[in-house]
C-alpha cells in the first residue's frame, strides 16, 4: 500500500474495537433477537396514535386583521407569543388575569401571529393577522374582544396610552386658555380701539380665525382621545362551518414512541 493511502480494512477493523461500535452492535442484535416484540409495540404505538386522531375534537381556524398605531410588529409578537405560551401550558390563573376564563382558554388551541407590514404613502403601517385555532366558534366574538383589549392593556400598551391621553389633555388645556385670552383680546379691541378702524378690522379679522383653529384643533384631540388605544381591529374573525384537517401524523409519531418506548424496556429487562 502506497503512503497517504487508507486500508478501510484496518479502519473498520478500529471501529469494531470502538464503544460506539459495541453499542450499535448491542442495540442491533436488541431488536433482532426481538423482532416479535418490537412489532407489537409499534403496532400497539400506531393503534393508539390512530386512536387519538380519530377521537380528537376538530380545529376551526379563522383569523383576524388588525393595525397597531405606534406599537411595531416585533413588539406585538412578543404580547401573542407570551400569551400563547401560557395557553399551551395551561396556566389558567395567568390567562384570567389577561381576561381569558378556563374555558375560553381551553377552547383555543393556538394563536399564530402573522406579520404584514404594509407601505401606505411612504408610511409604514404595522398590521397583522391572528391566526386562530380552537375547538369551538361559538365564543369567537367573545374572544376577539378579549385578544383586543389583552393587546391594548399590556404595560407597555398601558403606558403608551397613558402618555398619549396626558399629552392631548395638555393640549386641550392650552388651546381652551388660548381661546380664552382670544376673547379677551377681541373685548379689548372692541373697547379701546374704535379711534382707529384700520387697526380695529386688522386685530380682529385674525382673531376669529385663531379661534376657529384652535376649536378644530380641539375638536380632533377629543376623536384622538375616543380612539386612544393603540391596536384596532381591520377585519374581525370570521366563523367557518368546516373544521380544518388535523395537523400530524399521530400514527406515525406514536409508533415511533413506541418502539423507542419498546427498546428502552428491552434494554432493562433483557442484559
Amino acid at each position: 500500500m502506497e503512503n497517504g493511502e487508507i486500508d478501510l480494512i484496518d479502519l473498520y477493523g478500529a471501529f469494531k474495537k470502538t464503544i460506539t461500535y459495541r453499542l450499535l452492535n448491542n442495540a442491533f442484535n436488541l431488536i433482532t433477537g426481538n423482532r416479535l416484540w418490537f412489532i407489537a409495540f409499534i403496532a400497539i404505538g400506531i393503534t393508539a396514535g390512530y386512536s387519538l386522531s380519530m377521537n380528537k375534537a376538530p380545529l376551526f381556524k379563522t383569523e383576524m386583521l388588525i393595525e397597531s398605531v405606534e406599537i411595531n410588529n416585533y413588539v406585538s409578537e412578543n404580547m401573542i407569543t407570551g400569551l400563547n405560551s401560557l395557553i399551551n401550558q395551561g396556566n389558567y390563573s395567568e390567562l384570567s388575569k389577561n381576561g381569558l376564563s378556563k374555558a375560553i382558554s381551553y377552547n383555543i388551541d393556538n394563536i399564530e401571529f402573522i406579520p404584514a407590514e404594509i407601505i401606505v404613502n411612504t408610511d409604514e403601517k404595522n398590521i397583522f393577522k391572528l391566526e386562530l385555532e380552537l375547538y369551538d366558534i361559538d365564543s369567537l366574538k367573545q374572544i376577539e374582544t378579549i385578544l383586543t383589549n389583552y393587546l391594548n392593556n399590556t404595560a407597555f400598551s398601558r403606558r403608551l396610552k397613558e402618555e398619549n391621553l396626558d399629552q392631548y389633555n395638555s393640549e386641550i388645556k392650552e388651546l381652551l386658555t388660548e381661546i380664552k385670552e382670544l376673547d379677551n383680546i377681541s373685548s379689548l379691541i372692541n373697547t379701546h380701539l374704535k379711534s382707529d378702524q384700520n387697526l380695529i378690522h386688522t386685530s380682529l379679522s385674525t382673531v376669529p380665525q385663531e379661534k376657529l383653529k384652535a376649536k378644530v384643533r380641539i375638536i380632533e384631540l377629543d376623536r384622538m382621545i375616543l380612539n386612544s388605544n393603540n391596536y384596532h381591529v381591520l377585519n374581525g374573525f370570521i366563523p367557518t362551518n368546516s373544521p380544518e384537517p388535523l395537523k400530524g401524523n399521530y400514527p406515525l409519531k406514536f409508533g415511533f414512541l413506541s418502539f423507542i418506548l419498546g427498546f428502552i424496556i428491552l434494554r432493562i429487562f433483557k442484559r
